[in-house]
């Protein structure tokens, strides 16, 4: 970490501690000696009485004893002090302003001898240079004693009530008022204060007024100040705003400007606060002060703050805090420093509100890209956001290594597929953009770090690569490595802009930025006042529970929609450390899960193509959505929980981030976007083609976005193959092998069906390869691998196969755009249940007995199965032991009274490894009275059991008739 870095931590820890959050100075690494007994003689005593009331004068100004009141008490001064040492920042200024050399000062930054800095060393004259007594961090108790003070200013500070003990110990101390926030005490407060401890009120008085009267003239002279906006910024944690606490807002103040709106909630009542970079709007004033803006990581504001008319009209100021006193002169706000400041500040802000871009208004800027000598056919390049120094690269690189999400789409969006990228976006990107399977299937994969034996051998032309995915040094010995800083990864248009730069098509990502924007712009109307929507963002996986923050890639798509977030999930940088520990990503245990509440909530998991691990993160979240505390949220209660795919985690990319702004339009609207998403690049593989038209329908799963007319359909399941051809639409994707081996009855129809695999454990390549537009399965079945498959195609589940099947059928005809067909099919059925119901007669008293032997199994079907309901359409009356609104049950040779009925229908499959033979063999089996009345019947397994369909539905209608009425 550079030097002016350290700097700026410094001056931003004064902010912290202003905060509540300092840590104490007397903590055992930072008293560095057991304090002394105090003097025999000390000018002054203390009356400990804690008060928050300003600092005050009680006593007659011009003699002493004075008593002033401060933050942990008052304190007595009985005589004139002769030895001071200053612990605040600019206590030193006032006293030399007054006459009189502290003998002990504290170094907060700058580095000037004695912090004595250059608007106030001719005050020092020829007298010692007073001793370092500490510094931001640290009180240096021995050092400070060993200089016998009989006085210790503390005023523009933040001493704790254990240090101030420990001080009060040594020397009558006058701590910071309690009427401000620490380091909140005003100029002029603070000259004030001094003067009265000293005994020189008058002159204090004086020197105020002087300088205050330099504020007037000021104003007299540059009209144009009072009522412009202004504000002071540096780039921190994104960006860090000054408010009007702040000796830096009140400058502003003092100048005439108005410091912006809003700039208030950021700050609240401390000195400053963190803006995220999609806020920067705040930023776009009259004039701006930027401290130490060199050290932004990346574009300065951030990519929102580039566009603004401050930014792009040059009415900006650049001070640096530590090579430049007027900088330092910014926070070292002082009755010496503010005149220095004021002749050297007011000019470059006159200038930069007129828009003039003078030479010594912003940093200097160089570009080091333009001292290189490329050779033919490559370019110089520079980038903020260019991790390393700049480089030569390809004018039309052909052979790309691409390692991150953003570069690879990139890649893929312009037509260069890269020969090589990262093996486990080969797993995740073809789920997470199945447009693009069949291009990702040819692409060479590496792993983590990559093998560069094996990118050697494939003969790149540049490299794309985060620092930690490869080794640096040797990867640049092979072609040119670009690797951006870690910024890129908080927003997607910060790795898309940046990784266009680099493959040098600027102009392609203005057209993603503009569509995008296009698209944010109408999910604006259609939320009307998306401020008033406070939106969660959680991760809920095997790894843990996390809240994602404003500065995540989701939360920087939320800010740019302009939702609000829970308060919870609001914090940014700094304040997210001073809270949690942590920033971006929030680890949160589940006790805590309050702070998942909002009023919409997005919840995700880790998605993989492993069905191990998509079975493990299924199965935690099924679990996690039954725990009580889960439970008791307002956005579950409400049904504003929303499971979405694992693109949200990896919405560091155009097209991905689109995807969360589809699931926006889907869950907070009632509409969705015309604006597509795919926008045509010259000779790029992809499709320009819009977004199909799309509705809503509900499933167990959530709401789902499914197209008006699906036209390649993907089935898991025998129920979904049997009411998708009953609909009249063919599949192109099936459970084949399971649909000929047990339904038989839809011979015939399964042409042109390609396989997916058995029902148990379909294949997700298999499915991903057969492009569909939608799929059809069961919750009951395929719960685990539901986010891989929702990141295929629009995936409607039904709940269970255990409801009646009519449900599940208007479901699949729903998805399928075939309701009213579907409609007219059931009207059918219901005529063929009459026409059964008279056929039957007198045996609809009849009870039916429903059994079915598989290997090591054997089942009762009851009321609640596919055709215990068929059997209750009829109006059949079922025994009394299978007289439940259950499934089925599970029985032995020993119950088999419980199989007994007027009839028993036996089915099963795989009967000669069943114990079908065991039990028509035995004793017991002779006694039933269906068997003694020879009303035993063999049926079809693959319609009364494994159909679960309309086809197979009227099959069991047509089968009751034939055997329940044949003669005898």
């Amino acid at each position: 970490m550079n030097l002016r870095l350290i700097i700026l931590l410094i001056l931003l820890a004064l902010l912290t501690a202003c905060g509540g959050q300092a840590t104490p100075a007397a903590e055992a690494e930072q008293v560095i000696v057991e304090t002394p007994a105090p003097a025999e003689t000390r000018p002054a005593t203390v009356e400990p009485e804690p008060t928050d009331a300003p600092a005050t004068v009680e006593a007659a100004v011009e003699s002493f004893p004075v008593t002033i009141e401060h933050k942990y008490g008052r304190t007595e001064i009985t005589q004139r002090p002769e030895r001071i040492v200053t612990v605040g920042l600019t206590e030193q200024d006032v006293l030399l302003a007054l006459g009189i050399v502290p003998v002990g000062t504290t170094e907060w930054f700058g580095e000037y001898p004695g912090a004595i800095w250059p608007w106030a060393q001719e005050k020092l004259g020829d007298a010692p240079v007073p001793e370092l007594v500490g510094d931001a961090s640290t009180i240096n108790f021995e050092k400070l004693a060993a200089l016998k003070p009989d006085l210790i200013l503390a005023l523009y500070a933040g001493v704790t009530q254990e240090q101030y003990d420990l001080l009060t110990q040594i020397a009558p101390t006058v701590a910071q008022p309690g009427d401000y926030v620490d380091y909140g005490i005003p100029w002029q407060e603070l000259t004030r204060t001094v003067g009265q401890a000293v005994g020189q009120p008058e002159e204090a008085d004086r020197l105020v007024t002087e300088v205050e009267t330099r504020f007037e003239q000021v104003r007299a002279e540059h009209p144009e100040f009072v009522g412009a906006t202004s504000i002071v910024a540096t780039p921190y944690e994104g960006i860090w705003v000054y408010g009007g606490e702040d000796v830096r807002g009140r400058f502003l103040t003092a100048l005439g400007f108005k410091l912006p709106e809003g700039l208030a909630e950021i700050t609240g009542e401390e000195f400053g606060g963190n803006l995220s970079f999609e806020r920067a709007d705040l930023l776009d004033v009259d004039v701006i002060i930027w401290l130490d803006a060199d050290e932004a990581q990346g574009p300065l504001g951030g990519p929102v703050y580039q566009k603004l008319p401050v930014h792009t009209e040059g009415r900006e100021v650049f001070l640096d805090s530590y090579d430049d006193p007027l900088g330092g002169a910014t926070s070292f706000v002082s009755v010496l420093s503010l005149p220095f400041l004021l002749d050297g500040l007011v000019p470059k802000l006159a200038a930069a509100q007129a828009g003039e871009k003078t030479a010594d208004a912003a940093p200097a800027e160089t570009d080091p890209a333009a001292a290189l000598d490329c050779a033919e056919g490559f370019r110089p390049f520079d980038h903020e956001l260019l991790a390393s120094e700049p480089l030569c690269l390809p004018i039309a690189p052909q052979r790309i290594v691409a390692l991150d999400i953003a570069s690879l789409e990139l890649a893929l969006l312009i037509g260069q597929p890269p020969v090589v990228t990262s093996d486990w976006m080969l797993q995740e990107m073809p789920l997470l953009l199945p447009q693009y399977a069949d291009t990702l299937a040819g692409i060479e994969a590496v792993g983590y770090p990559a093998e560069l034996e094996k990118i050697l051998l494939l003969k790149p032309d540049i490299i794309l690569a985060p620092e930690d995915t490869i080794d640096v040094e040797q990867a640049r010995a092979i072609a040119p490595l670009v690797v951006p800083e870690q910024v890129i990864y908080d927003d997607w248009k910060l790795g898309m802009q940046f990784w266009s730069e680099v493959l040098n098509v600027p102009d392609f990502y203005a057209q993603m930025e503009a569509n995008y924007n296009a698209r944010v712009a109408e999910l604006q109307a259609a939320l009307g006042q998306p401020d008033e929507l406070e939106v969660s963002v959680i991760s809920a996986s095997t790894y843990g529970l996390y809240l994602w923050m404003p500065d995540s890639p989701p939360g920087a798509i939320l800010a740019d929609v302009g939702l609000a977030r829970p308060e919870a999930q609001s914090l940014v940088g700094e304040d997210a450390i001073a809270r949690y520990g942590e920033k971006q990503y929030i680890e949160i245990s589940e006790e805590r899960l309050d702070l998942a509440d909002g009023d919409a909530l997005f919840y995700f998991t880790y998605a993989s193509t492993d069905p191990k691990i998509a079975g493990e993160e299924s199965a935690f979240i099924k679990t996690f959505e039954q725990k009580p505390l889960w439970q008791t949220l307002n956005a579950v209660k409400a049904r504003k929980a929303f499971f979405v795919p694992g693109y949200w985690w990896r919405s560091q990319s155009y097209l991905l981030a689109n995807k969360v702004i589809d699931d926006l339009f889907t869950y907070l609207t009632d509409t969705e976007a015309t604006t597509p998403t795919e926008i045509p690049f010259p000779a790029a593989a992809v499709s320009s083609a819009s977004t199909p038209e799309t509705r809503l329908i509900q499933t167990v799963m959530g709401e789902i976005a499914v197209p008006v007319s699906p036209q390649r359909v993907v089935v898991l399941d025998t129920g979904e193959l049997d009411n998708t051809l009953a609909l009249g639409v063919k599949p192109v994707g099936a459970p084949l092998a399971d649909a000929q081996e047990y339904q038989g009855y839809l011979t015939g129809q399964l042409d042109g069906i390609s396989e997916i695999g058995p029902v148990g454990e379909p294949s997700l390549e298999a499915i991903l390869a057969l492009k569909p537009d939608l799929i059809l399965g069961s919750k009951q079945r395929h719960e685990a691998i539901y986010p891989q498959l929702a990141e295929i195609a629009p995936t409607v589940f039904v709940e269970s196969l255990r409801v009646p099947w009519q449900d599940n059928f208007r479901l699949h005809a729903e998805a399928l755009g075939k309701s009213a067909e579907a409609e007219q099919l059931l009207a059918d059925y219901e005529a063929h249940v009459a026409e059964t119901q008279k056929a039957l007669g007198d045996k609809l008293d009849t009870t039916i007995s429903i059994i079915r032997f598989r290997p090591d199994q054997v089942r009762l079907y009851l009321k609640g199965s596919f055709i215990g309901y068929i059997l209750q359409d009829v109006g059949l009356k079922r025994p009394p032991a299978q007289d439940k609104d259950e499934f089925a049950t599970e029985i032995s040779l020993e119950q088999i009274a419980d199989v007994d009925a007027d009839y028993i229908f036996l089915t099963g499959y795989n009967t000669e490894d069943s114990d079908l033979a065991k039990f028509m063999e035995s004793e017991l089996w002779t006694t039933l009275n269906a068997v003694k009345a020879g009303q035993v019947e063999p049926v079809d397994d693959d319609t009364w059991i494994s159909g679960l369909g309309i086809q197979a539905a009227n099959h069991v209608l047509d089968d009751l008739v034939g055997y329940l009425t044949k003669a005898k």
